[in-house]
Protein backbone atom coordinates (compact mmCIF):
# COMPACT_ATOMS: atom_id res chain seq x y z
CA UNK A 1 0.00 0.00 0.00
CA UNK A 2 1.00 3.61 -1.00
CA UNK A 3 -0.21 6.59 0.90
CA UNK A 4 -1.32 9.34 -1.23
CA UNK A 5 -2.53 12.84 -0.58
CA UNK A 6 -5.68 14.06 -1.50
CA UNK A 7 -4.26 16.65 -3.82
CA UNK A 8 -2.97 14.34 -5.75
CA UNK A 9 -5.57 11.69 -5.63
CA UNK A 10 -7.88 14.53 -7.37
CA UNK A 11 -4.99 15.24 -9.96
CA UNK A 12 -4.52 11.67 -10.79
CA UNK A 13 -8.10 10.99 -11.32
CA UNK A 14 -8.55 14.19 -13.60
CA UNK A 15 -5.54 13.70 -15.77
CA UNK A 16 -6.75 9.65 -16.05
CA UNK A 17 -10.46 11.01 -17.19
CA UNK A 18 -8.83 13.29 -19.45
CA UNK A 19 -6.81 10.55 -21.34
CA UNK A 20 -10.37 8.72 -22.42
CA UNK A 21 -10.83 12.03 -24.04
CA UNK A 22 -12.81 14.64 -21.64
CA UNK A 23 -12.08 18.51 -21.79
CA UNK A 24 -10.91 19.46 -18.26
CA UNK A 25 -14.21 20.61 -17.02
CA UNK A 26 -16.09 17.27 -18.03
CA UNK A 27 -13.06 15.37 -16.44
CA UNK A 28 -13.49 17.61 -13.38
CA UNK A 29 -16.53 17.01 -12.60
CA UNK A 30 -17.07 13.43 -13.59
CA UNK A 31 -13.37 12.97 -11.01
CA UNK A 32 -15.46 14.70 -8.01
CA UNK A 33 -17.75 11.23 -7.92
CA UNK A 34 -14.42 8.85 -8.03
CA UNK A 35 -13.12 11.28 -5.50
CA UNK A 36 -15.29 11.24 -2.74
CA UNK A 37 -16.18 7.50 -3.30
CA UNK A 38 -12.47 6.58 -2.75
CA UNK A 39 -12.34 9.20 0.03
CA UNK A 40 -15.70 7.66 1.89
CA UNK A 41 -14.26 4.03 1.26
CA UNK A 42 -16.17 3.02 -1.56
CA UNK A 43 -13.13 1.47 -3.63
CA UNK A 44 -15.70 -0.32 -5.55
CA UNK A 45 -16.45 3.30 -7.34
CA UNK A 46 -13.07 4.80 -6.47
CA UNK A 47 -9.54 3.94 -8.20
CA UNK A 48 -10.16 0.47 -8.81
CA UNK A 49 -13.08 1.37 -11.27
CA UNK A 50 -11.40 4.05 -13.67
CA UNK A 51 -9.51 1.54 -15.91
CA UNK A 52 -12.87 -0.11 -16.58
CA UNK A 53 -14.44 3.60 -17.37
CA UNK A 54 -12.04 4.41 -19.31
CA UNK A 55 -12.55 1.05 -21.44
CA UNK A 56 -16.18 1.40 -21.08
CA UNK A 57 -15.78 4.96 -22.85
CA UNK A 58 -13.08 3.78 -25.55
CA UNK A 59 -13.83 0.58 -26.59
CA UNK A 60 -17.28 1.16 -28.34
CA UNK A 61 -19.62 -1.04 -27.24
CA UNK A 62 -17.90 -2.98 -24.18
CA UNK A 63 -20.88 -1.86 -22.26
CA UNK A 64 -23.18 -2.70 -24.70
CA UNK A 65 -23.43 1.22 -25.64
CA UNK A 66 -21.52 3.42 -27.50
CA UNK A 67 -20.48 6.78 -24.85
CA UNK A 68 -20.30 10.02 -26.97
CA UNK A 69 -17.90 13.02 -25.96
CA UNK A 70 -19.00 16.42 -27.17
CA UNK A 71 -20.88 19.18 -26.77
CA UNK A 72 -24.09 18.37 -27.46
CA UNK A 73 -26.59 19.31 -24.59
CA UNK A 74 -28.36 16.76 -22.28
CA UNK A 75 -32.29 17.20 -22.91
CA UNK A 76 -35.05 17.39 -21.21
CA UNK A 77 -37.65 15.11 -24.17
CA UNK A 78 -40.93 15.68 -21.86
CA UNK A 79 -41.54 17.95 -18.53
CA UNK A 80 -44.27 17.71 -16.43
CA UNK A 81 -45.34 20.06 -13.35
CA UNK A 82 -43.89 17.22 -11.62
CA UNK A 83 -41.56 15.30 -13.81
CA UNK A 84 -39.15 15.68 -15.77
CA UNK A 85 -37.73 12.75 -18.85
CA UNK A 86 -34.19 13.00 -19.91
CA UNK A 87 -32.08 12.16 -22.78
CA UNK A 88 -28.51 11.99 -21.85
CA UNK A 89 -27.78 11.84 -25.55
CA UNK A 90 -25.37 8.97 -25.18
CA UNK A 91 -23.21 10.89 -22.50
CA UNK A 92 -22.00 8.94 -19.37
CA UNK A 93 -24.41 8.64 -16.32
CA UNK A 94 -21.53 11.00 -14.35
CA UNK A 95 -22.48 13.85 -16.39
CA UNK A 96 -26.49 13.42 -16.69
CA UNK A 97 -27.24 12.63 -13.27
CA UNK A 98 -25.36 15.62 -12.00
CA UNK A 99 -27.45 18.19 -14.59
CA UNK A 100 -30.56 16.03 -13.54
CA UNK A 101 -30.40 17.02 -10.15
CA UNK A 102 -29.31 20.38 -10.94
CA UNK A 103 -32.79 20.59 -12.42
CA UNK A 104 -34.60 18.66 -10.15
CA UNK A 105 -33.46 21.02 -7.26
CA UNK A 106 -34.82 23.89 -9.14
CA UNK A 107 -37.91 22.18 -9.55
CA UNK A 108 -38.86 21.00 -6.51
CA UNK A 109 -38.71 24.49 -4.86
CA UNK A 110 -42.28 24.74 -6.36
CA UNK A 111 -43.45 21.23 -6.87
CA UNK A 112 -41.91 19.83 -3.70
CA UNK A 113 -41.89 16.23 -5.43
CA UNK A 114 -40.07 15.80 -9.08
CA UNK A 115 -39.81 12.64 -10.98
CA UNK A 116 -36.92 11.77 -13.17
CA UNK A 117 -36.08 9.88 -15.79
CA UNK A 118 -32.89 9.10 -17.15
CA UNK A 119 -32.07 7.51 -20.98
CA UNK A 120 -29.58 7.22 -23.34
CA UNK A 121 -27.01 7.04 -21.02
CA UNK A 122 -23.61 4.64 -20.01
CA UNK A 123 -21.65 3.15 -18.66
CA UNK A 124 -22.30 4.52 -14.97
CA UNK A 125 -23.72 6.75 -12.40
CA UNK A 126 -21.41 5.89 -10.06
CA UNK A 127 -21.28 6.17 -6.64
CA UNK A 128 -24.87 7.33 -6.22
CA UNK A 129 -24.24 8.05 -2.47
CA UNK A 130 -22.97 11.25 -3.32
CA UNK A 131 -25.78 12.21 -5.18
CA UNK A 132 -27.99 11.24 -2.65
CA UNK A 133 -25.85 13.24 -0.20
CA UNK A 134 -26.08 16.34 -2.10
CA UNK A 135 -30.02 15.98 -1.44
CA UNK A 136 -29.88 15.59 2.00
CA UNK A 137 -28.05 18.64 1.86
CA UNK A 138 -30.96 20.44 1.24
CA UNK A 139 -33.72 18.44 3.39
CA UNK A 140 -34.94 16.73 0.57
CA UNK A 141 -35.25 12.85 0.37
CA UNK A 142 -33.70 10.74 -2.18
CA UNK A 143 -34.98 7.57 -4.04
CA UNK A 144 -33.20 6.12 -6.68
CA UNK A 145 -33.68 2.77 -9.10
CA UNK A 146 -30.71 2.21 -11.63
CA UNK A 147 -29.56 -0.53 -14.41
CA UNK A 148 -26.31 -1.68 -16.12
CA UNK A 149 -25.21 -4.05 -18.70
CA UNK A 150 -25.63 -7.68 -17.68
CA UNK A 151 -23.47 -9.09 -14.93
CA UNK A 152 -26.05 -10.52 -12.89
CA UNK A 153 -28.07 -14.37 -13.03
CA UNK A 154 -31.61 -13.95 -11.71
CA UNK A 155 -32.03 -16.07 -8.65
CA UNK A 156 -32.55 -19.81 -9.93
CA UNK A 157 -30.79 -18.51 -12.82
CA UNK A 158 -27.31 -18.96 -14.76
CA UNK A 159 -27.39 -16.33 -17.22
CA UNK A 160 -26.22 -13.07 -16.98
CA UNK A 161 -29.11 -10.60 -17.73
CA UNK A 162 -29.39 -7.87 -15.40
CA UNK A 163 -26.68 -5.39 -14.05
CA UNK A 164 -25.54 -4.78 -10.11
CA UNK A 165 -28.99 -2.62 -10.30
CA UNK A 166 -28.50 -0.61 -6.91
CA UNK A 167 -31.04 0.95 -4.98
CA UNK A 168 -30.29 4.22 -3.27
CA UNK A 169 -32.06 5.94 -0.69
CA UNK A 170 -31.49 9.59 0.92
CA UNK A 171 -32.86 10.86 4.27
CA UNK A 172 -31.91 14.27 5.87
CA UNK A 173 -31.09 14.50 9.76
CA UNK A 174 -29.46 16.65 12.12
CA UNK A 175 -26.49 14.86 11.46
CA UNK A 176 -24.95 12.77 9.78
CA UNK A 177 -27.18 11.65 6.91
CA UNK A 178 -29.17 8.51 6.45
CA UNK A 179 -27.77 6.75 2.96
CA UNK A 180 -28.55 2.92 2.30
CA UNK A 181 -26.78 2.39 -1.11
CA UNK A 182 -26.78 -1.58 -2.10
CA UNK A 183 -26.08 -3.25 -5.43
CA UNK A 184 -29.04 -5.77 -5.46
CA UNK A 185 -25.96 -8.42 -6.12
CA UNK A 186 -24.13 -9.58 -3.09
CA UNK A 187 -21.05 -7.51 -4.59
CA UNK A 188 -20.96 -4.88 -6.69
CA UNK A 189 -18.76 -4.91 -10.48
CA UNK A 190 -16.79 -3.11 -9.12
CA UNK A 191 -15.86 -5.35 -6.38
CA UNK A 192 -15.58 -8.21 -8.93
CA UNK A 193 -13.11 -5.95 -10.99
CA UNK A 194 -11.25 -5.13 -7.81
CA UNK A 195 -10.80 -8.45 -7.22
CA UNK A 196 -9.64 -9.66 -10.26
CA UNK A 197 -7.10 -7.12 -10.46
CA UNK A 198 -5.72 -8.13 -7.23
CA UNK A 199 -5.85 -11.92 -7.83
CA UNK A 200 -8.02 -11.85 -4.74
CA UNK A 201 -10.75 -14.63 -4.01
CA UNK A 202 -14.30 -13.42 -4.01
CA UNK A 203 -16.95 -13.72 -1.20
CA UNK A 204 -18.03 -17.08 -0.46
CA UNK A 205 -21.76 -17.94 -2.76
CA UNK A 206 -21.67 -14.65 -4.52
CA UNK A 207 -20.31 -15.88 -7.98
CA UNK A 208 -21.33 -18.61 -10.14
CA UNK A 209 -19.52 -20.29 -13.08
CA UNK A 210 -21.38 -21.21 -16.32
CA UNK A 211 -23.09 -23.90 -14.97
CA UNK A 212 -24.29 -22.71 -12.09
CA UNK A 213 -21.56 -23.61 -9.64
CA UNK A 214 -20.35 -21.27 -6.49
CA UNK A 215 -17.26 -19.85 -7.40
CA UNK A 216 -14.47 -17.73 -5.80
CA UNK A 217 -12.56 -17.73 -8.93
CA UNK A 218 -13.13 -13.73 -10.01
CA UNK A 219 -11.54 -14.01 -13.49
CA UNK A 220 -14.44 -17.20 -13.84
CA UNK A 221 -16.80 -14.46 -13.02
CA UNK A 222 -16.07 -12.13 -15.10
CA UNK A 223 -15.67 -14.25 -18.20
CA UNK A 224 -17.92 -16.95 -17.95
CA UNK A 225 -20.23 -16.78 -15.30
CA UNK A 226 -21.95 -14.10 -12.86
CA UNK A 227 -22.68 -12.45 -9.90
CA UNK A 228 -25.98 -13.11 -8.02
CA UNK A 229 -28.58 -11.53 -6.29
CA UNK A 230 -28.44 -11.05 -2.48
CA UNK A 231 -31.19 -12.72 -0.36
CA UNK A 232 -32.04 -15.39 -3.30
CA UNK A 233 -35.57 -14.30 -4.52
CA UNK A 234 -35.84 -11.28 -2.38
CA UNK A 235 -32.60 -9.85 -3.82
CA UNK A 236 -33.47 -10.88 -7.17
CA UNK A 237 -37.09 -9.52 -7.19
CA UNK A 238 -35.52 -6.28 -6.18
CA UNK A 239 -33.42 -6.35 -9.05
CA UNK A 240 -36.12 -6.79 -11.53
CA UNK A 241 -38.27 -4.15 -10.02
CA UNK A 242 -35.29 -2.41 -11.06
CA UNK A 243 -35.25 -3.25 -14.65
CA UNK A 244 -38.69 -2.26 -14.74
CA UNK A 245 -37.99 1.36 -13.44
CA UNK A 246 -34.96 2.23 -14.73
CA UNK A 247 -35.55 0.66 -18.19
CA UNK A 248 -38.65 -0.16 -18.86
CA UNK A 249 -40.07 3.10 -17.57
CA UNK A 250 -37.27 5.35 -19.00
CA UNK A 251 -37.04 3.97 -22.03
CA UNK A 252 -33.70 2.44 -21.33
CA UNK A 253 -32.01 -1.37 -21.77
CA UNK A 254 -33.88 -4.65 -20.28
CA UNK A 255 -31.75 -7.59 -19.83
CA UNK A 256 -30.77 -8.36 -23.68
CA UNK A 257 -34.61 -8.41 -25.18
CA UNK A 258 -34.88 -4.67 -24.91
CA UNK A 259 -31.82 -2.85 -26.24
CA UNK A 260 -30.97 0.88 -25.14
CA UNK A 261 -28.84 2.83 -22.90
CA UNK A 262 -28.63 2.06 -18.83
CA UNK A 263 -31.36 3.93 -17.10
CA UNK A 264 -31.98 5.62 -14.36
CA UNK A 265 -35.42 6.67 -12.10
CA UNK A 266 -35.21 8.45 -9.50
CA UNK A 267 -37.87 10.63 -7.02
CA UNK A 268 -36.79 13.65 -5.11
CA UNK A 269 -39.47 15.74 -2.70
CA UNK A 270 -39.56 17.46 -0.04
CA UNK A 271 -40.49 15.82 3.71
CA UNK A 272 -42.36 18.87 4.62
CA UNK A 273 -45.55 18.13 2.21
CA UNK A 274 -45.90 15.72 5.18
CA UNK A 275 -44.68 17.71 8.33
CA UNK A 276 -42.20 20.26 9.56
CA UNK A 277 -38.67 19.47 9.01
CA UNK A 278 -37.60 19.97 12.34
CA UNK A 279 -40.61 17.23 13.50
CA UNK A 280 -39.27 15.10 11.10
CA UNK A 281 -35.53 15.34 11.92
CA UNK A 282 -35.88 14.98 15.82
CA UNK A 283 -37.91 11.87 15.37
CA UNK A 284 -35.24 10.39 12.93
CA UNK A 285 -32.88 11.27 15.17
CA UNK A 286 -34.35 9.30 18.39
CA UNK A 287 -34.80 6.48 16.44
CA UNK A 288 -31.06 6.36 15.37
CA UNK A 289 -30.58 7.04 19.11
CA UNK A 290 -32.50 3.94 19.81
CA UNK A 291 -30.66 1.75 17.36
CA UNK A 292 -27.50 2.86 17.94
CA UNK A 293 -28.26 1.90 21.98
CA UNK A 294 -30.08 -1.45 21.07
CA UNK A 295 -28.43 -4.21 23.20
CA UNK A 296 -25.73 -5.85 21.24
CA UNK A 297 -24.68 -9.23 20.62
CA UNK A 298 -21.48 -10.37 22.01
CA UNK A 299 -18.15 -9.33 20.01
CA UNK A 300 -20.36 -6.18 18.40
CA UNK A 301 -19.00 -3.03 19.35
CA UNK A 302 -21.07 -0.42 17.46
CA UNK A 303 -24.05 -0.58 15.51
CA UNK A 304 -24.40 1.83 12.26
CA UNK A 305 -27.27 2.99 10.21
CA UNK A 306 -26.88 3.19 6.39
CA UNK A 307 -24.15 5.55 5.60
CA UNK A 308 -23.11 6.40 8.81
CA UNK A 309 -19.80 4.21 8.29
CA UNK A 310 -19.28 6.09 5.09
CA UNK A 311 -19.55 9.28 6.16
CA UNK A 312 -16.94 8.96 9.12
CA UNK A 313 -14.45 7.34 7.07
CA UNK A 314 -14.82 10.06 4.78
CA UNK A 315 -13.97 12.95 7.65
CA UNK A 316 -11.26 10.62 9.03
CA UNK A 317 -9.99 10.48 5.29
CA UNK A 318 -9.83 14.40 4.90
CA UNK A 319 -8.67 15.07 8.74
CA UNK A 320 -5.55 12.75 7.86
CA UNK A 321 -5.30 14.30 3.96
CA UNK A 322 -4.66 11.22 2.24
CA UNK A 323 -5.59 7.73 1.35
CA UNK A 324 -3.65 4.62 1.18
CA UNK A 325 -3.88 2.89 -1.98
CA UNK A 326 -2.68 0.03 -3.73
CA UNK A 327 0.62 0.67 -5.35
CA UNK A 328 0.57 -0.96 -8.21
CA UNK A 329 -2.76 0.67 -9.38
CA UNK A 330 -1.03 3.96 -8.51
CA UNK A 331 2.18 3.56 -10.98
CA UNK A 332 -0.54 1.62 -13.72
CA UNK A 333 -2.64 4.96 -13.42
CA UNK A 334 0.92 6.80 -13.28
CA UNK A 335 2.00 4.86 -16.41
CA UNK A 336 -1.32 5.85 -18.45
CA UNK A 337 -1.40 10.03 -18.06
CA UNK A 338 2.55 9.63 -17.90
CA UNK A 339 3.83 10.54 -15.34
Amino acid sequence: MIRVSLTDLRTLIVDFIQTAGYPLKDAESIAENFYEAEISGRKSHGLGNLFWFKRAVTVKGSNGFDIHINDEPIVVTKETPVSLHIDGKHKTAHLVMRKALELAFDKVITSHVVLVGLHNTAPSTGYIGFWAKQATEKNLIFLCWNNSMGRDAPFGSVQRLYGTDPITIGIPTYNIPIILDMATSKITAGQLINAQREKKALPPESAIDAKGNYTTDADVAWLEGALVPFGGHKGSGLMFIGEMLAGALTGSHIGYSVPGGWGTFFILFDPTIFRPIEEFKKDIDTAIAELKNSKKKEGVKEIFFPGEHSYIVRQETIQKGYIEADEALVHQIKEEIGK
